[in-house]
């Protein structure tokens, strides 16, 4: 058996490791290892998602940073994160509020709805009450 220093730093408080110690050590250290390949590989996986040059042109980009953010991505978003497409309609609505003189973007500068806000949760409302729809008729 080997020695561990007691807390106190006291060189005469030193005492034997136990097996179980060594056990539960182990399973600690194996943990340890096993938790950082997984946030490695989370972290790949979140990189991938969202700035993948095949799924940027295929799934948009709301799509993909929420579900790279669900994997723990904690990268920035940049041009790659959008497709042409994306970067082409993000660069007219910068454009269109610029030449209305304003220095920032609101909601309605997106013109996303004909009536301010009514698209808000648009999507996700509209799946919701197709399934309730389809279950209660």
């Amino acid at each position: 058996m080997g020695y561990i220093k007691n807390i106190d730093g006291v060189d005469s408080n030193n005492r034997e490791v136990t097996d179980s110690e060594k056990v539960l050590r182990n399973i600690s250290y194996a943990a340890n290892y096993l938790n950082n390949g997984l946030k490695s590989i989370r972290g790949t996986a979140a990189g991938f998602i969202r700035d993948d040059a095949v799924l940027r042109e295929i799934i948009p980009a709301q799509f993909r940073t929420i579900t790279a953010d669900a994997f723990g991505s904690k990268n920035p978003i940049t041009n790659s994160t959008f497709s042409r497409r994306e970067l082409s309609a993000l660069s007219d609505i910068v454009h269109n509020a610029v030449s209305k003189g304003k220095m920032h973007l609101s909601y309605d500068d997106y013109r996303t709805s004909k009536n301010g806000n009514d698209d808000v949760g648009g999507m996700l409302t509209s799946i919701f009450n197709q399934l309730v729809s389809g279950l209660l008729f």
